[in-house]
């Protein structure tokens, strides 16, 4: 051991002990703060998905009330392509020009609801709905929860 003029030890460190400490508390720290994100980010994901079905049924609504080449306006939820799609005309087909799809945010939160034929329409002028879908209902693995209501007047509740 080397000293010097005022007797301290020259050698001095950490011993493995508080390394293996220290190292121990920063895995804890680290594990806990990604634990908090990603539970963050399952959150932000949830909320975006469901401000994009909204944004996506008031879309249609307002294209319904403009009376857009004088026809109803509609969303039909495809749930194998995992998209919204926005329609004109009476009732959603497949190929036509004037559908607009829109891609889910994440596959991992589920959609159900719209009724049996999983779409709902607006009627012209008034954005009437004339077949009253309960709701489009989203939920995700974590807790995370959300019901969009339709009622006859065509008003999106959420």
């Amino acid at each position: 051991m080397v000293n010097n003029l005022y007797g301290k030890n020259l050698n001095g460190g950490f011993t493995l002990i508080e390394i293996i400490i220290v190292v121990g508390l920063l895995a804890i720290i680290a594990g806990f703060g990604l634990f908090l994100s990603m539970d963050s980010y399952r959150g932000y994901v949830f909320h975006a998905e469901q401000n994009l079905a909204i944004s996506v049924l008031q879309k249609a609504r307002s294209q319904a009330i403009v009376n857009i080449d004088q026809q109803p306006h509609g969303v039909y939820l495809d749930l194998a392509g995992k998209q919204y799609i926005i329609f004109e005309g009476p009732t959603h087909t497949s190929f036509p020009s004037t559908n607009i799809p829109v891609p889910f945010i994440s596959s991992s939160i589920s959609h159900s609801g719209m009724g049996g034929a999983n779409e709902v329409l607006f009627n012209q002028l008034d954005a009437s709905v004339s077949v009253v879908p309960s709701a489009l209902h989203l939920s995700d693995s974590a807790s995370h929860n959300s019901d969009i209501n339709f009622n006859n007047e065509g008003q999106i509740n959420y």
